[in-house]
């Protein structure tokens, strides 16, 4: 686990953490499968669709807090606090948001280890 000093301060500011390093994970293999076809298709295929992120402690049934994120220019950016017209939901346990901001090089050097579920699931 990470010591307060490295840790975020705010469940903002982990989804951003966590958001750039799916970036950097997937840029670093844009030339691998799938990435790379994600990287082809994937302004195209996710223009004007936005992804609600409800952050979630035990029950995934119940986030405690939401933000709201879009797919531009190659990379997945925070649209803002809150769940905003949202075309697909996911919720994701702060832990395993905790996990992946403390081991970024691992995530980046391995994105298959990142969960991609739910944008798997909105290509269903």
């Amino acid at each position: 686990m990470n010591d307060a000093a490295t840790q975020p301060k705010s469940e903002q500011q982990l989804l951003v953490n966590y958001l750039n390093i799916a970036n950097a994970a997937m840029e670093s293999h844009q030339d691998d499968f799938p990435y790379k076809q994600l990287h082809m298709v994937g302004d195209k295929l996710f223009n004007d669709k936005k992804f609600g992120v409800g952050i979630v402690k035990d029950d995934p049934r119940h986030p405690y807090d939401y933000y709201t994120v879009a797919y531009k220019n190659g990379a997945f950016q925070l649209v803002g606090h809150g769940k905003k017209d949202a075309d697909l939901d996911w919720h994701c346990k702060r832990d395993y948001l905790e996990e992946v901001v403390a081991n970024p090089n691992k995530y980046i050097e391995s994105p298959a280890k990142l969960d991609w579920d739910w944008l798997k699931s909105f290509l269903h």
